[in-house]
This record gives structure tokens, C-alpha cells and sequence, in this order.
């Protein structure tokens, strides 16, 4: 197996033949099915040019440890430990699933996503050109964070998260020049979207956590815990604010 590279047809192939073979004959040892993987190499369809190419890099199969939960959005990032989700899609959920591929493969841990995409450059460098991801990346993240039922499990999850980067977009309240210029800013120096900051007009400038944010579902709660500010706290900070 060492001496072959599989074509990704290949490859689908025999995952899909190895469940119905372990099932057919005696238990494999499990050392010896963590050799049989490590022994898999293939060469993608989009890397080998239809197949025709010897020189296309070749990713041995020992490097895939997770697939993605159905549940997961394949527009979203992946580590490079994922199956992509074009192969996933091929071989089937249900054969990555079973109880033969135990040992080689497991559904992506949210929590190891997580630690992903904190340091991807669509979430941590506020760049324009990843407005769209960035929102996509945000909302699924709140919807994780929205599920959790204990206080530790939030703040364990917020502290995987990138806090003191420019993550967020915000909408501006001021009358400045060029309103639509894409603009991104680190949670705590943001104030919630439905915040009414009329009263402290000619104080300072505000800025606000994009409405877009709680349009596609990003929770207040989310964006609380984040370090968006409320207005409660924005009257904390103004009550010693004195014009003489």
C-alpha cells in the first residue's frame, strides 16, 4: 500500500468497502488498522489534474483525524486534520460514522473548530474581504455559545476566542464622512447594536456592533460576554462626566 498513491475514486472507494469487510471477518486488531491507515496515501482530484499528473503532493490519509457534523455549514473553514468536505460528502457520513473507523476518524470537536478559526485570518484581521465569512463564522459561534446551559462552559468557551482582535463590525452613530467604509474594532471598544447612546450625544464618539450581526443571529448574550458594552455600563462610565 506504502508503493501506491490512490486517486481520491480510490480512496473513496475503499473506505467505503472497509467497514463491510471488518464486519464480514474476524475482529482486526487495532494496531493493525492504525497501520493500514498510516500506510494510505491518495493525491486529490483537484491537485492531480483529473488524475494525469505524477506530480501532484500527495496527502497521506493518516493526517484526517475529524470530519465535520452535518450540522456544521460547509461554507465554513476547516483544519487541515478534516476530511474537506467535497470528500466527506462523497464517502458518507454514515461510513465515517461507523464503528470501524472508530480509531481513525471522529465528528470535529467544537472546541478544536473553535481554536481554529480564532486564529484564522478571516476572524482575527478585520479585513474587508472577509466580511461575509466573518459574519457567518460570528453567528455560528453565538448559536455554539447559546446552547451551552452552564456559566463555566460560556466562559470557558469565550476565553477560546479572540478578544482583543478587531472581530467585530460595527455600524456607526455619528454624522462622520463615508459611512459605508467597512470598519472592524475588538468587542470591548463596541456597545450593543439596539443600544440608545442619544443622551450622551457630543460626549464622544460610539460605535455599535453591527445590526447585521443580530439580523443573522448573533445573540446580545454572545455579544455581551465578548465584551460588547450595554448601556448600563455606558452610563457607569458617564456618571462622573461633568462639562464644567
Amino acid at each position: 500500500m506504502k508503493e501506491n498513491v490512490l486517486s481520491e475514486e480510490m480512496l473513496i472507494r475503499l473506505l467505503k468497502w472497509y467497514p463491510k469487510y471488518a464486519r464480514l471477518s474476524n475482529p482486526i486488531r487495532r494496531d493493525k488498522s492504525l497501520q493500514l491507515k498510516e500506510a494510505i496515501r491518495y493525491r486529490k482530484e483537484s491537485d492531480s489534474n483529473g488524475g494525469q499528473s505524477n506530480d501532484a503532493e500527495v496527502h497521506p490519509l493518516d493526517s484526517l483525524f475529524y470530519f465535520a457534523p452535518v450540522r456544521m455549514n460547509k461554507k465554513l473553514p476547516l483544519p487541515e486534520t478534516v476530511f474537506p468536505q467535497s470528500l466527506a460528502g462523497s464517502i458518507g457520513l454514515r461510513t465515517l460514522e461507523d464503528k470501524h473507523f472508530s480509531d481513525w476518524f471522529q465528528p470535529l470537536p467544537f472546541d478544536i473548530w473553535t481554536g481554529f478559526i480564532s486564529e484564522h485570518p478571516c476572524i482575527k484581521n478585520g479585513h474587508e474581504k472577509d466580511d461575509a465569512m466573518r459574519i457567518l463564522v460570528l453567528t455560528t459561534l453565538s448559536k455554539h455559545f447559546d446552547s451551552l446551559e452552564s456559566t463555566t462552559a460560556k466562559r470557558r468557551f469565550v476565553e477560546l476566542l479572540p478578544l482583543a482582535s478587531p472581530c467585530l463590525p460595527f455600524d456607526t452613530t455619528t454624522g462622520e464622512d463615508n459611512l459605508s467604509t467597512f470598519k472592524t474594532a475588538p468587542p470591548n471598544e463596541l456597545y450593543l447594536p439596539d443600544t440608545d447612546l442619544s443622551a450622551f450625544s457630543g460626549l464622544q464618539t460610539f460605535h455599535k456592533a453591527s445590526k447585521r450581526l443580530k439580523k443573522e443571529g448573533v445573540s446580545d448574550a454572545f455579544l455581551l460576554a465578548m465584551g460588547v458594552v450595554s448601556v448600563t455600563s455606558v452610563w457607569q462610565r458617564n456618571l462622573s462626566w461633568s462639562p464644567f
